[in-house]
Order: structure tokens, then C-alpha cells, then sequence
């Protein structure tokens, strides 16, 4: 492999400041120019130089990595939408950093043997762990005792943390609504059982809820009922006389179930009745264009990097957690 001075001899300088140069860092006190720092990536280039990153690492007493902690229960557990996992790879691109995956069981995430063995394995200088339901008891301590710099993603708790402010997205989405003359507005949720739920789940209906007290709205929101009690439901509310004027539902399943249930009445949306859900990117679903409210996934893998980083440099500190505002998409059901 060819050394630093290798490159020095090829360009005539010093190694010191061939050193600077390849580690990203200005050259004090050296006379280098431009021209002189293009010479030396080029030479690096031509004598086919690679960092040693194990050196860098010893000195350092940094890996210049991070894991990203999956679980293995299910994929809802640990939802990795396309978008965010580009956006935290982009931004450790730009630290010069790069990532790891480790998916693992509730065991190993709460074995004290099993996380401490995860750092010196992958080579990680900390953990964005997107684990954003049913955390295993006793995760959260075994990681701070470890002292390992983590942020959770999609996840919200008061510290270390950041997701989508799914509290302010069901009252802004709601508000549209109210802001357009609606006022039989229903909550349409997926089935709410006695188990534990994402935050989301709470937090979209508390956002719905509030921005009816805010205007003296009576709320409605539908919450336990299975999918086929639901279409039953629909059918009955929207063929009567005095049938709800707009939708807030949770996702674009239970936007779906309304669209269902009106075109077998003959209604139209949005002449009938106004609808809105939440979600990624804009949605198309029996040739129409939902309108709905954005979830933030870029942004949320840019900033839980940021944060990470922030983390590692100043060990032991909490970090306020984050709470990323959602974009609205217009289409065309409001």
C-alpha cells in the first residue's frame, strides 16, 4: 500500500502536510495552494493510497461509524421508509462518516452482555436506534449505563430523541377542514385495542380533538372498530341525512374504506364530503389524489445524525428531543 510518503516523494512536500491535505484539514503555516493540494489527491489517487482507517481509530479512539439498532419482531417495530434511511446515509456522507446495520432480538437488546459486544463488532461510535414500539423492558437503562450516545428515531420521548410532531399534524390537518367550512368532522382510526401503541396513534387523535375544543366543534373520532364494523359504519353515517361533511383518518387504509363505502352510495369526494390522511409522498388511490399530510421521514434521518454526532462529541449530555413538523400535500379530496 503506498504510505504518506510515498505521496510526499511523488509531489515534493512534506508529509505533514500531505497529511492535512487527505485528512480534510487546512494546511497553517505551509506554503500549499490549490494547485499543490490538487497534485496531492492526485498522486493519492494514482498510488492507489488508502486511509488506514484502524490507525485513525487507535489514535482517535473513534470509529467514524454508527449502527443503526432494527428489531427482529416486525417490521412495524422498526419502519425504515426508503427516504430516511438516504437521508442518514447523505448526511453521514458529508460527516465522512459511515453506517452499520444490526438487527436484533429483545434478547440481545437486553442481555448487558449483548450491547457492549454490538460496539466493539461493528466498529460503532454510537446508536440512532429505531426500535419505535414495544420496547423491551430495560433497554433504555442497559444504554445509559453503557454509556453508549444513542437517539431514538420515529420514537417520542422528552430527551435524545427526534420524530414527527404527529400531535401538531392531526390539529393542522383538522383545522384545514374547519378552515373550510366543515364541521361534522370524524376521527376515522385503524382498531385501537388495549395493547401498547405508537405514539402516532394517540397523538393524531389528540391533534384531531384539540383543534375541534378549539373552535367549539364536538369531536367524533371512531377508534374500535374492525375494518368490516367500520364499513357498516360508513355506510349507515354516509347515507343519512346528516352525514359527516369531512374525514381525518389515520391512514390512507381507513381513507380508502371511506372512498370505498361512497362510491357504492354514489357520492363524490370532494363534492360530498372532504377527506384527509397521512402519510409519505403524495398518494393515489381509485385514480384520486388523496390530500394528506407528509411524515417527515428525510428530515427525521437528517436531524437523528446531526443529533448523534452532537452526542458523540459531548458525551453525556442530554439532548432536548425534536419534534419535525409535517409538510401538507393539497391533492384534491379537500
Amino acid at each position: 500500500m503506498a504510505t504518506l510518503q510515498d505521496i510526499a516523494t511523488r509531489v515534493g512536500v512534506s508529509q505533514p502536510v500531505v497529511s492535512k491535505v487527505l485528512n480534510g484539514g487546512t494546511v497553517v503555516g505551509c506554503n500549499a495552494s490549490p494547485a499543490t493540494r490538487t497534485r496531492i489527491l492526485a498522486a493519492a489517487r494514482e498510488l492507489g493510497y488508502r486511509r488506514d482507517l484502524a490507525a485513525a481509530a487507535t489514535r482517535s479512539r473513534r470509529f467514524g461509524s454508527i449502527a443503526l439498532v432494527l428489531s427482529t419482531a416486525n417490521a412495524y417495530r422498526s419502519s425504515l421508509p426508503s427516504e430516511m434511511i438516504a437521508a442518514i446515509t447523505d448526511a453521514l456522507e458529508q460527516a465522512e462518516m459511515h453506517l452499520s446495520l444490526a438487527r436484533l432480538s429483545d434478547a440481545a437488546l437486553t442481555d448487558e452482555r449483548q450491547v457492549p459486544r454490538l460496539l466493539r463488532y461493528l466498529g460503532a461510535d454510537g446508536l440512532l436506534v429505531n426500535y419505535n414500539r414495544c420496547v423491551p423492558t430495560g433497554m433504555d437503562a442497559l444504554i445509559k449505563d453503557c454509556r453508549i450516545p444513542a437517539i431514538w428515531l420515529n420514537d417520542k420521548r422528552p430527551h435524545d430523541a427526534v420524530y414527527p410532531d404527529d400531535f401538531d399534524a392531526g390539529r393542522w390537518a383538522t383545522q384545514m377542514l374547519i378552515e373550510r367550512g366543515h364541521r361534522r368532522i370524524v376521527y376515522l382510526s385503524h382498531t385501537l385495542i388495549e395493547q401498547p401503541t405508537h405514539y402516532s396513534e394517540t397523538d393524531r387523535l389528540a391533534g384531531y380533538e384539540q383543534a375541534m375544543a378549539d373552535v367549539g366543534l364536538a369531536s367524533q373520532a371512531i377508534t374500535t372498530l374492525t375494518s368490516p364494523q367500520r364499513m357498516a359504519w360508513l355506510m349507515e353515517h354516509l347515507a343519512g341525512g346528516d352525514r359527516p361533511s369531512g374525514f381525518v383518518c389515520y391512514s390512507s387504509k381507513q381513507a380508502s374504506e371511506v372512498l370505498h363505502a361512497a362510491a357504492k352510495l354514489g357520492l363524490d369526494c370532494p363534492r360530498d364530503f372532504a377527506l384527509i390522511t397521512f402519510g409519505g409522498a403524495p398518494m393515489e388511490h381509485v385514480g384520486l389524489h388523496l390530500t394528506g399530510m407528509c411524515v417527515p421521514n428525510e428530515e427525521v434521518g437528517r436531524r437523528g445524525v446531526r443529533m448523534l454526532i452532537q452526542a458523540i462529541e459531548h458525551p453525556g449530555q442530554r439532548l432536548a428531543a425534536q419534534g419535525i413538523a409535517f409538510q401538507a400535500d393539497e391533492g384534491r379530496t379537500i
